[in-house]
């Protein structure tokens, strides 16, 4: 069964131990950086794996999914929520069957929300949200890879840019699970019974680089059963990345570029798509 966890996660088991996913990308005499993170981690995970530090360190720009710092501005936040919320007059209990509604209330009332906290957004956000409050009850709730080096960056001084605009970013979670509702709703629910045991099974595969356990974690499963989001999230937003990364390997500056690991795995994933390009990719060992 699919599964959620930041924003999806299944309990696959083939694992290979390898160094952290950071990847050294090159073409002729020039070469950029591609490390797949986790966008939410706990206290315990840093430092980070020596991989992202030599990757950072011999770069002089760095490259996220989107615009970083727009990601924490208040009017930005405020139309996150105005894409996600339901039209005027319609509630979760439009959306969900009555057994999955009544599951959700029961979650609320234990985790101590009022019963209608969720009831004006859309299923998808909603599980998200869920997803967090979880996490920050296991302790997991420090930043990410990616706000770790965003910050960094600006201490050190290097510059930032990003691979796709705030509004095509935020456009993901406008759609996320519709169509889907009910099934989402049931998935996440049971998946957020052993949150904090499959977080910490996916982080230890993350830190170590178990591909063949991240590949089948992120990308197979959706792939499989969830089709029209796998095309959604992964393959289209890769597509669109590579004219960028494509142009980094023509530059003579070093870049970092840093995006959710699940991007960077699979057939349509962002190194398949480098090494047709005709990059040489290789893994940066710890």
């Amino acid at each position: 069964m699919f599964k959620v966890t930041v924003l999806l996660l299944a309990v696959l088991f083939s694992r290979t131990l390898l160094a952290a996913p950071v990847w050294q990308v090159t073409q002729g005499d020039n070469t950029f950086y591609v490390g797949g993170t986790i966008h939410v981690l706990s206290e315990q995970d840093y430092p980070l794996p020596e991989s992202f530090e030599v990757a950072y360190n011999a770069s002089k720009v760095l490259f996220f999914e989107t615009d970083m710092h727009a990601l924490n501005d208040v009017a930005v936040q405020q139309n996150l929520l105005q894409r996600v919320s339901l039209p005027a007059g319609e509630t979760l209990q439009n959306y969900l069957d009555p057994v999955q509604y009544q599951a959700l209330e029961n979650w609320l009332r234990e985790a101590q929300l009022p019963s209608r906290a969720f009831d004006r957004y859309k299923t998808g956000f909603v599980t998200i949200q869920m997803l967090m409050i979880e996490l920050q009850r296991a302790g997991i709730s420090a930043p990410g890879v990616d706000q770790y080096y965003f910050n960094r960056a600006a201490v050190d001084d290097k510059s930032v840019g990003e691979l796709e605009s705030i509004d095509d970013h935020l456009a993901f979670f406008e759609t996320y699970g519709e169509g889907v509702e009910s099934e989402l709703m049931e998935m996440a629910l049971d998946e957020l019974k052993s949150i904090e045991y499959e977080m910490d099974s996916m982080r230890a595969a993350w830190r170590q680089g178990e591909i063949s356990y991240l590949e089948a974690l992120y990308v197979t499963t959706m792939k499989d059963e969830f089709p029209e989001l796998y095309q959604t999230l992964l393959v289209d937003r890769n597509r669109a990345w590579m004219p960028a990364l494509i142009e980094m390997g023509k530059t003579p500056e070093t870049e970092l570029v840093l995006v959710g690991v699940a991007h960077l795995l699979g057939p349509d994933g962002v190194l398949i798509g480098l090494e047709q390009a005709g990059f040489e990719v290789t893994r940066v060992q710890n």
